[in-house]
């Protein structure tokens, strides 16, 4: 399906590499992919499965696929197991953060001279 994803977009992209040889640079990479997922599977020590992440609500005893780039838990990790790093989610960040916009020559102006402008 991934495969042929692709295909539709690179249509429009006559001077890229040829079609036959993105689909099956793409299926290789999948397949390297499920391949990795299948040994973290196959060598977790504690039999117990999976958690999608170490986060995960009600998964607390699971080994984590995901990681994220600074866990400490990559140290001792395999290569199949640091395939599996991402970013969280954006739902993760910070829910609202004031923004300032200000003119470079503008630029001397502090954060407590903003905030007292917002009480006035």
């Amino acid at each position: 399906m991934l495969a042929s994803r692709a295909e539709a977009h690179r249509e429009s992209h006559a001077d890229d590499d040829p079609i036959d040889e993105v689909k099956a640079g793409l299926r290789a990479r999948i397949e390297s992919l499920l391949d990795s997922w299948a040994c973290v599977a196959r060598n977790d020590p504690s039999r117990d499965g999976l958690a999608y992440q170490k986060f995960e609500e009600g998964q607390a005893s699971k080994r984590p696929l995901l990681h994220m780039p600074l866990d400490a838990d990559l140290v001792g990790a395999d290569s199949h197991e640091r395939r599996f790093v991402a970013n969280r989610s954006m739902r993760d960040v910070e829910g609202s953060v004031d923004v300032y916009v200000m003119k470079l020559k503008e630029s001397a102006v502090t954060l407590a001279d903003a905030l007292a402008g917002e009480s006035q």
